[in-house]
């Protein structure tokens, strides 16, 4: 049995959710009743109000009258203690009531401030449910049909790509499918021609570059070994003279032992070094240069005669390892013996053939150890790192304005766009800037047009054509300021500069004359829109696209008799697709009773208006809104930090040309978040294929070289630093810089491209279908609801080649596709 208590709070609930969700169904009309205004909270003024917003209202009005009733019993309870006349009973009774109150303060203000923490869209009560419409009350939004993004992999395209030919078969193509520029050399791994040939198959080009470099190290290998093994030879553990004399006489073959013992010499020796000698034996024959050699006696205990001809005579080395080390100074600890001609012949023929190795493998090893920390710290020394800035990222020297491509240029390296999105400093960054942050939010589907053209009075009033109006409506559940915001028609009338903000889910009302509704304009604009139709475009502060109504080929709705003005269903949608419009409902309706409950204000002769400033479109969808902006910083790093898919598809998708394009209308902030301080450069530096964009290009490369500092640094790096090497660096700037970025180019594009391969191999796993050709199935429309998202280093890998004779590009069969769902 339900008590009587329960019985009255069930039907109090029942009537309250009947009269509050007849909102949604009933007519608009004006409430009977006028609610007091509440801070923080829309005051309810009709009947079409939703439901989120009376909810919101009874939070805020509980709030302050709890607020109230709290702020009253501390204060009734303070009263009662001064008017206690010393009663003990009465203290503690107002102790109580002050103490009562305190704590519903204290309780009212923790539990706004613990939802404020958790999430701030709790104390503003802006959380749609799913499933809820919060915003429209002309019907329900359908769901929306899911789309699949799948990525392209043209796994034929990729293997054609690498190999670069120029032909299949007999078919000699125009410009093939990626040719490259490059040397031919000679058996001796010398170039044949001063400037490189174009347009060469790339396979062939690296296959002549393999061998030359083959022919180079070979080179270079032969004094290396040699060197080795002499001071394997001549190591402070082994004779010295070993390697440099032809022959050991041992005295005890050659001559008769005289005199007696402990004093007797060599007799009959026949003039050899132990002629008289006590010698055991002795070194002869030996060359010229290592003449300290002749007639040594020691053979095997030479630490004391090591290199002695530079070390000092009888001197003993510093040996560490007697197999692998060479002499040392005593006293600096320094190597000895490098000024012996044996030894300085090959050292010689080390160098040069090294040299010639560098020149054939270019700069790959060099972008190997430049991303080393010490040697940027190095190269970033001084003015160079204002040189490195300026080529990068500016125009002009001196860190004048920042030039767009080469910006766009970095933030499409996947390297790059990887550390921004994965490491935390770098994401929170990103995450401080609403461009960013509204880009980040359409990439992962969390947002779309945040604010919508929502409908347009192209026809005017019923008392002038003229007074036209349009209406903006806030798809988002904040306010957001319009400031810098503008409306730009094609033709360029009207352009009308937004200023002010527009309420969460509320409007925004545009009049070009301040008496064409009764209804408080937010903007007067200037001009007229054309009654043959408009394309109409809203672009944010950043100059971005945010919405778009293209009517050129004429309104899609509205009618001039009488005028009636054109709604936009479903905000969110597209607004230039014909269907998401209709003209408002009243022109169905008849009498003035039945459209009163479809329209809103008048016009200025006291006429209706045939249509809903300001207020819900007759015809409009119930449809969720978007997070407001405080709140999508905090739902991007949830989503990718939740799910890693996530965090690949902003990786991915970040750096398509259309969200290029909007990045760097903040480039001066992401010129900061790359570079802007010494430690952001260095981490940029890290990567690759940034310096390949320093080094590979000859104008920028030449610049560096310019420098003292860079160009010492570089020396260093490449082992040809020294005054002793001057001739051989000027050799290489003057007369082999050329080849060394042609190589340096070569080696690397190829080693990427063979990366896509392998990479594109472990892709191929998660594909729906077997590779498609070209020829049979690739084009979206045939599978549905399907989106391509093409992976950006794969652009200018080719689909369709122009067959000879042919006017129009041809499919080639061995170029095949299959596609991968990401999301």
């Amino acid at each position: 049995m339900f008590r009587p208590r329960k019985i009255k709070l069930l039907i109090f609930f029942l009537l309250l959710f009947f009269l509050l969700g007849a909102s949604f169904i009933f007519a608009q009309k004006p409430l009977e009743v006028t609610y007091p205004e509440i801070p923080g909270a829309k005051t309810p003024t009709t009947t079409k109000e939703a439901l989120p917003d009376y909810i919101r209202y009874i939070y805020y009005l509980s709030l302050f009258l709890a607020g109230i009733l709290a702020l009253g019993s501390f204060v009734y309870g303070g009263v009662r203690y001064l008017t206690s006349g010393g009663s003990p009973a009465i203290q503690n009774d107002a102790k109580s009531q002050i103490l009562a109150g305190l704590w519903g303060l204290v309780i009212l203000v923790f539990a706004f401030a613990v939802l404020n923490i958790i999430n701030p869209q709790l104390t503003s009560f802006g959380v749609s449910l799913p499933g809820i419409p919060t915003t429209k009350t002309g019907g329900v939004a359908p769901p929306k049909s899911l789309t699949n993004t799948h990525i392209e992999i043209p796994l034929g395209g990729l293997i054609e790509n690498l190999w670069g030919e120029k032909r299949v078969g007999a078919a000699v193509y125009e410009k093939g499918f990626k040719p490259t520029e490059c040397y031919q050399f000679d058996s001796e791994g010398d170039r044949t021609t001063n400037d490189p040939l174009e347009n060469q198959d790339r396979m062939t080009c690296v296959k002549n570059l393999s061998e030359a470099i083959r022919v180079k190290a070979e080179r270079l290998k032969e004094p290396v070994e040699e060197l080795q093994e002499f001071y394997s030879q001549l190591n402070c553990c082994e004779s010295c003279c070993y390697n440099v004399c032809s022959t050991w006489i041992t005295c005890d073959d050659i001559c008769d032992q005289g005199g007696v013992w402990p004093w007797w010499q060599w007799e009959n020796c026949q003039g050899t070094c132990c002629q008289d000698t006590q010698k055991e034996g002795c070194w002869a024959g030996c060359d010229p240069a290592y003449s300290y050699c002749e007639g040594l006696d020691m053979r095997n205990d030479a630490k004391y005669y090591c290199r002695g001809a530079v070390c000092g005579y009888f001197q003993e080395c510093q040996c560490q390892d007697c197999l692998e080390s060479i002499c040392r100074y005593p006293d600096t600890k320094e190597p000895c013996g490098y000024e012996d001609p044996i030894i300085q012949e090959k050292i010689t023929r080390i160098k040069e053939a090294l040299i010639e190795f560098q020149v054939k493998m270019g700069f790959f090893p060099l972008t190997e150890k430049m991303a080393n920390q010490d040697n940027l710290d190095l190269l970033l020394a001084g003015d160079t790192k204002i040189l490195i800035k300026n080529l990068l990222l500016y125009k002009e020297p001196g860190y004048g304005e920042i030039d767009e491509e080469k910006l766009k240029e970095i933030l499409k390296l996947k390297e790059v766009m990887t550390y921004l999105i994965d490491e935390w400093e770098y994401r929170e960054l990103l995450l401080s800037n609403q461009n960013m942050v509204k880009i980040m939010a359409r990439a992962l589907d969390i947002l779309g047009n945040e604010i919508a053209v929502n409908e347009i009075a192209w026809m005017g009033t019923t008392t002038n054509e003229n007074q036209e109006w349009l209406e903006l409506y806030n798809n988002t559940k904040g306010d957001i300021s319009l400031e810098g915001w503008q409306i730009i028609a094609a033709d360029g009338s009207p352009t009308i500069y937004l200023s002010g903000q527009i309420p969460a889910q509320g409007f925004y009302l545009l009049e070009n004359n301040e008496a064409a509704t009764d209804i408080p304009a937010d903007l007067i604009f200037s001009g007229n829109l054309d009654n043959g139709g408009e394309k109409l475009e809203l672009y944010d502060q950043y100059g971005n696209l945010v919405d778009k109504v293209n009517c050129l080929g004429g309104w899609f709705a509205g009618e001039t008799d009488p005028e009636t003005s054109m709604e936009r269903i479903n905000p969110q949608d597209e607004g230039s697709d014909s269907k998401n419009w209709a003209t408002n409902l009243s022109i169905e309706a008849e009498g003035e009773e039945e459209k009163a409950d479809l329209i809103n204000g008048k016009d200025s002769a006291g006429n209706p208006i045939y249509g809903t400033p300001k207020s819900s479109n007759s015809a409009g969808w119930l449809v969720p809104s978007y997070p407001s902006f405080d709140n999508l910083a905090w739902q991007i790093r949830e989503k990718i930090l939740g799910q890693e898919t996530l965090k690949e598809k902003l990786i991915l998708v970040l750096r398509n040309a259309e969200n290029l394009e909007k990045m760097i209308k903040t480039k001066e902030f992401l010129g900061d978040v790359l570079m802007g301080s010494d430690e952001r450069l260095k981490r940029l530096l890290k990567e690759r294929q940034v310096l390949r964009i320093l080094f590979e290009d000859e104008e920028n490369l030449n610049a560096i070289l310019a420098d003292s500092h860079a160009e010492e640094l570089f020396r260093q790096l490449l082992n040809m630093d020294g005054p002793e090497k001057d001739a051989a660096w000027q050799d290489l700037i003057t007369n082999k810089l050329t080849e060394t970025i042609t190589n340096s180019k070569l080696i690397a594009d190829f080693e990427r491209d063979l990366r896509w391969i392998i990479e594109t191999g472990e892709l191929m796993r998660g594909c729906e279908e077997d590779p498609l050709s070209i020829d049979q199935a690739r084009v979206p429309d045939l599978i549905p609801n399907m989106k391509i998202e093409k992976v950006p280093e794969w652009e200018e890998i080719k689909t369709e080649l122009k067959f000879p004779g042919e006017a129009e590009a041809g499919h080639d069969p061995a170029i095949f596709y299959c596609h991968k769902l990401l999301w």
